[in-house]
């Protein structure tokens, strides 16, 4: 998990963008974070929203209570699923 910070401060509020694992466990290669996911969090950053970033690593490996903890107060989501297979 990452908390992104727009250059404007105080940020308008934050939201929170997840992209979640769209491959079964088993079929896993390499997968990095969807390009096309980049530009809208950066968009977001630019109007002065500060973003909290999960992807499908972070899924795996991180905290989940800590991203309970960053999820309090948080009243916008991004789920991406753009890339998912049907």
């Amino acid at each position: 998990m990452q908390i992104l910070i727009p250059p404007r401060l105080p940020p308008k509020r934050r939201i929170a963008f997840f992209l979640p694992q769209w491959m079964p466990e088993e079929e896993i290669a390499d997968q990095g974070t969807p390009y096309r996911a980049l530009p809208i969090a950066g968009a977001l950053l630019h109007a002065g929203y500060e973003v909290l970033w999960w992807d499908q690593d972070q899924q795996r490996t991180g905290d989940l209570e800590q991203l309970q903890q960053e999820l309090n107060g948080i009243q916008d989501l991004v789920l991406w699923m753009n890339e998912w297979t049907p």
